[in-house]
């Protein structure tokens, strides 16, 4: 039951357009705008995610697996199994990024630290 609400809740919020599409920010990296609105209610500010939520840690991931991967996701290629509810999260998070937006997401994700878990 609280799984069901923390996906609900996140879906809700991922939905949502990017709240700097129109105006982007000068001052604010496109990259870290899109993963603050996308990926961060589930992978962390850090990229580490939430293990409870099956959101692996993405901090440090290569540019081109990270943009490989949405790609995926946005062709049906990943997170279409019925059991798979992160997976159809996903899907509809890399649904509503461009090419430019998963490209500058990549590149933010390949720049996070990775920390270690101790």
């Amino acid at each position: 039951m609280r799984y069901c609400l923390i996906y609900s809740f996140i879906l809700s919020i991922s939905v949502a357009p990017l709240s700097n599409a129109s105006t982007p920010n000068p001052n604010e990296d496109f990259g870290f705008a899109v993963f603050r609105d996308r990926c961060m209610a589930c992978h962390l500010q850090t990229g580490m995610g939430i293990k409870e939520m099956n959101a692996p840690s993405i901090a440090g991931l290569p540019r081109w697996y990270v943009t490989d991967q949405l790609r995926k996701f946005r062709r049906d290629q990943r997170g279409y199994h019925e059991d798979d509810a992160s997976g159809h999260l996903m899907q509809l998070n890399a649904m509503a990024l461009d090419e430019q937006s998963i490209a500058f997401v990549g590149r933010h994700i390949e720049s996070l630290p990775v920390e270690s878990i101790e």
